[in-house]
């Protein structure tokens, strides 16, 4: 899975649109982009504002043809390799801003997924800090990111607690 948050100047988004094609042509498997494209697919894809120009979409367009995956849904944005033909998507209504969770389960598995919120008055609470320094003492395995996750997610209960 690649996750895109694409820049907001056309000239840096076409760098992106070749780093995206790149990688198409050396993956093997299933392979997923999800993100804000920060682009339109389309001069029909903009309510109000400038009048869409064809150079603001072809090259988005262009990438999109060459990797042979595009699909584009309204306010979420996405490329959906061969996932599993009965998968599903769901968008998880958005909080703080325009933009949403997907949710993508093979069959059997169920949406269980509850967020949770850092109130930034937490770190003024007594033993957050010694909390959140035991905690990340503690070992795990996996990649970097894996590691964060994990102590993220076994710093959760403790959180909640205090």
């Amino acid at each position: 899975m690649t996750a895109i948050y694409a820049h907001n100047d056309l000239t840096l988004r076409k760098s992106l649109w070749k780093d995206l094609e790149d990688i198409h042509k050396n993956q093997q498997g299933p392979w997923c982009v999800v993100g804000d494209f920060n682009n339109v697919a389309s001069s029909q894809d903009r309510i109000g504002g400038n009048l869409v120009t064809e150079a603001e979409y072809e090259d988005f367009q262009a990438m999109m043809d060459t990797t042979g995956q595009g699909k584009w849904t309204v306010q979420v944005n996405f490329l959906l390799g061969p996932i599993s033909s009965q998968a599903v998507l769901t968008i998880l209504p958005p909080h703080v801003s325009d933009h949403a969770v997907l949710y993508l389960a093979t069959p059997g598995e169920t949406c269980g997924w509850r967020q949770f919120r850092f109130n930034n008055c937490l770190v003024n609470v007594v033993g957050y800090l010694e909390c959140v320094e035991r905690n990340w003492a503690q070992p795990t395995r996996g990649t970097p990111m894996q590691k964060v996750w994990f102590k993220q997610k076994r710093l959760k209960p403790d959180l909640l607690k205090l």
